[in-house]
C-alpha cells in the first residue's frame, strides 16, 4: 500500500470517545500520526485510518483521505494467554522486521499493528470498495506468510483504540514493537496468491453484489436506520417500574432530603402476618440504580434491591455469544439481530436475546461487548465484520420474568490460584 515513505508524517482522525457523533466537532481532530500513537490521553481515545476535509469522524458517503492502515488480531475466544501474547508478539517482531515502518502494540484481549501508506482517497463506493478488497488481500497475506490471524476490518471508516488510553478507568500502558514516531509507509502489493484468497473469502466484496450501506450521504433518508421500538427505561429505577406495572405504588412521601420516595404495596405483601398491614417506603433512583425498598416487617427488613428483584421476577446471568441469525425488523426498517447465548452457570437455556436495529438496545449491545458498533448493515460489509467480533464476547443479561430488560457489560471473571 505505498512504495516509498511519505515525506511528511501523515495525518489521521483522533476521537476522544468511539461514540463521539460525526456531526460533532468538539473532541475531534486530526493529528499527527506519530503523536496519536505516543501521546497519552485522558479519554478512551480511538483513531480513524485517514482524516476528511471537515476534521470530524467521517461516514460512509463522504469523500475522505486513507493515510494508515490499522490490522487487528484477537486471541481466541477473546482471551489472552501468556502463551498466545508470547507466540503473537514474536510473529510480530518478525513482521515489522520485513516490513520495516510499522508499529505494534497489545491490546486487552489481542494486539494491533498499524503502518502509515501513500494517500488513498475515497470519494465514491468504487474506491471503498477498492479499498476493502486491498485490506483483505493483505489480510490474506498476513495468514498465508506470517500465520497471523487479522480481523476482517476492512469498511475505511472503521475506529481503532490507540495505545496509551484511559479504559474503563485505567490509564493503558501496553506492551509496544517498535518506534511510533519512526513510522513508515507499507511497503508491499498484492500478489495474484492473496486477491485470489480473499475474493475466494469474501466473494461479495470482490464481484461487487455486496449490498450498499445503510448509512452515509449517498442513501435517501428512508433507507437509513431508524429507531423503531422503544427501550425499557427506568426513570426512577428497576423498582419502581416493576411496582407500577404491578400496580403498587401509592403516594408520593416527602423524606425532607430532596430525595423522591413513594408509599408502596410490598412486593412480600402476603408473607406479612395478618393484620400488620402491608404498607413499604420506595426510595427512586435516577442514577441508573434500582432503587431502594424499606419495609419493616420482621420478613422484609435487611433485603438487599438485589433481593427484592429476584423476588420480582429479574434475574441477571453472563453468557458467551455462540451464534446469531439475521431478520427484518419488525416495522420494515433495519434489521433485527436474534442473539444465541452460552450461559456460564451451566443452567437452563438463556432465551435468545433480540435486538433491533436504530434502538436504544442496539447501542446498548455493542458498548455491553466492546465492539465497535456496526456503520452499516451490510453482512457482508461492517455489520459482518461486527458480528465476528461479536461471537464468544460476554454478555451480562438481565431478564423481568424473561424478558431482556437490559444488555450490560460481564463482570471479569474470578481468576483461581493455581
Amino acid at each position: 500500500m505505498g512504495e516509498e515513505a511519505q515525506s511528511h508524517a501523515p495525518l489521521v482522525t483522533v476521537l476522544a470517545e468511539r461514540t463521539l457523533p460525526a456531526d460533532r466537532s468538539e473532541g475531534a481532530c486530526k493529528v499527527e500520526l506519530p503523536a496519536a500513537l505516543t501521546q497519552p490521553r485522558a479519554t478512551d481515545a480511538h483513531f480513524m485510518q485517514g482524516h476528511a476535509p471537515h476534521g470530524r469522524r467521517f461516514v460512509k458517503g463522504e469523500p475522505a483521505t486513507m493515510t494508515a492502515i490499522a490490522l487487528d488480531f484477537d486471541a481466541p475466544d477473546h482471551a489472552m494467554t501468556p502463551a498466545w501474547a508470547a507466540e503473537t508478539q514474536a510473529k510480530i517482531e518478525a513482521l515489522l522486521a520485513a516490513h520495516r515502518g510499522g508499529f505494534g502494540y497489545m491490546t486487552k484481549n489481542g494486539a494491533r499493528v498499524v503502518w502509515a501508506i501513500e494517500p488513498v482517497a475515497i470519494s465514491d463506493a468504487e474506491s471503498a470498495c477498492n479499498w476493502s478488497r486491498r485490506y483483505l488481500s493483505f489480510v490474506a497475506y498476513l495468514r498465508r506468510c506470517w500465520q497471523l490471524e487479522a480481523d476482517a476490518l476492512h469498511d475505511h471508516t472503521r475506529l481503532f483504540r490507540l495505545p496509551f488510553v484511559v479504559r474503563d478507568g485505567v490509564a493503558q500502558r501496553p506492551l509496544t514493537i517498535g518506534d511510533p514516531r519512526a513510522i513508515g509507509a507499507l511497503d508491499w502489493a498484492p500478489t495474484a496468491e492473496d486477491e485470489a484468497a480473499a475474493a475466494e473469502a469474501w466473494p461479495r466484496i470482490f464481484d461487487g453484489t455486496s449490498t450498499p450501506p445503510l448509512c452515509g450521504t449517498d442513501q435517501p433518508p428512508a433507507s437509513r436506520p431508524q429507531r423503531i421500538e422503544g427501550s425499557v427505561t427506568a426513570t426512577r429505577g428497576v423498582l419502581y417500574d416493576l411496582l407500577a406495572r404491578r400496580g403498587d405504588i401509592r403516594s408520593p412521601h416527602d423524606l425532607g432530603d430532596g430525595s423522591e420516595a413513594f408509599h408502596v404495596r410490598c412486593p412480600r405483601a402476603d408473607r406479612h402476618s395478618p393484620g400488620t398491614g402491608d404498607d413499604a417506603l420506595l426510595i427512586a433512583s435516577h442514577g441508573g440504580g434500582p432503587g431502594w425498598i424499606t419495609c419493616r416487617h420482621n420478613g422484609c427488613a435487611g433485603l438487599e434491591p438485589a433481593d427484592w428483584l429476584a423476588l420480582l421476577g429479574v434475574t441477571q446471568r453472563v453468557g458467551k455469544v455462540a451464534r446469531w441469525f439475521i431478520n427484518a425488523a419488525p416495522r420494515g426498517v433495519g434489521i433485527r439481530l436474534a442473539l444465541d447465548l452460552l450461559p456460564e452457570d451451566r443452567g437452563a437455556p438463556m432465551p435468545y436475546v433480540r435486538v433491533s436495529s436504530g434502538t436504544p438496545a442496539w447501542s446498548a449491545l455493542w458498548r455491553a461487548a466492546d465492539v465497535e458498533a456496526p456503520s452499516d448493515l451490510d453482512h457482508d460489509g461492517d455489520l459482518g465484520d461486527a458480528l465476528r467480533e461479536l461471537r464468544g464476547r460476554r454478555l451480562l443479561i438481565e431478564s423481568d420474568n424473561g424478558r431482556t430488560r437490559r444488555i450490560l457489560t460481564a463482570p471479569a471473571r474470578e481468576r483461581v490460584a493455581a
